[in-house]
């Protein structure tokens, strides 16, 4: 039993380091793919980060001739921003919709004219009153059109405004199901779209919750790698160190992964101990 529990131990501890590469395998297999992602965005993300640089220069108003030349950990960051970006489809990201301000209702008044009653013939005064009614009839259409655009704006705000709430919520709880129904809103509020160059455009905040949910579902896929990469190792035991002995010499061994507790018999002792535990009448 005990050459077979040692066979065993062997071929298990072969499989373990086995998988381990395995593991090590996937990892470098990923880095790779990272790598080649930055070969073919390097000097798009160059240019972009060049581009940032000078346009930061410029709005900060320094006349120094500072160089705009990119770092290093600053194209490595654009690069990972590129594939991002392009993960989910979209060109460029703009600046955060807010709310644009309705005036209040202004009381619509008829436009009427005033008429004279002095020597002014019956046909002339039947021409001014058909036109101040068409006057009228023209003013109360525009007041209707104006009022319909002003609720449809405070529709839109609403909508704009629940969306950005709703991203709020989304960054502060990290919970998925809020992230989905927050993109969700964003989207139908008008966040993420299509611009007239045919470029797919989203808000910063948007792209925030973006990133927030794909950093979550890498970290959700690294997880349930290594949980299963752990998982396969635990179903190859292998040695640890004695649990303990008892009076008569017996060895207790656990092994990881296994729920069984192993006992080393006398005889599989060393030949000391065996005399030791026979002159003490410890033999059972």
């Amino acid at each position: 039993e005990t050459k077979a529990i040692s066979e065993l131990l062997e071929q298990n501890a072969e499989e373990r380091a086995n998988q381990v590469q395995n593991f090590k395998s996937l990892k470098k297999v990923e880095t790779a793919k990272n790598l080649e992602a930055y070969k073919a965005k390097k000097d798009l993300a160059y240019q972009a980060c060049k581009k940032a640089n000078e346009a930061e220069k410029k709005k900060s108003g320094v006349k120094s001739k500072g160089s705009t030349v990119p770092t290093p950990e600053q194209v490595t960051a654009m690069v990972e921003e590129l594939v991002f970006l392009e993960s989910l489809g979209i060109d460029k990201v703009v600046e955060d919709m807010d709310p644009e301000p309705v005036s209040e209702d202004e009381e619509e008044e008829s436009e009427e004219e005033e008429f004279e009653d002095g020597n002014d013939e019956g046909s002339v005064k039947a021409k001014k009153r058909a036109r101040s009614s068409r006057l009228q009839q023209w003013t109360r259409a525009e007041s209707i059109a104006r009022k319909k655009q002003r609720n449809q704006k405070r529709a839109q705000n609403a909508v704009l405004e629940a969306a950005n709430i709703k991203l709020d919520l989304a960054l502060q709880r990290k919970n998925e199901k809020i992230i989905k129904q927050a993109l969700r809103a964003a989207a139908a509020a008008g966040m993420k779209g299509t611009d007239k160059g045919g470029q797919v455009f989203c808000t910063q905040k948007m792209r925030e919750v973006y990133r927030l949910q794909y950093d979550m579902e890498m970290k959700a896929k690294e997880d349930k790698l290594f949980l299963q990469h752990e998982k396969a190792l635990q179903q190859l035991t292998v040695r640890t160190d004695s649990f303990g002995s008892d009076r008569f010499y017996r060895e207790f061994w656990v092994f990881r992964g296994d729920d069984r507790l192993f006992v080393q018999s006398r005889e599989e002792l060393p030949l000391h101990a065996q005399l030791e535990a026979m002159s003490r009448g410890m033999v059972p």
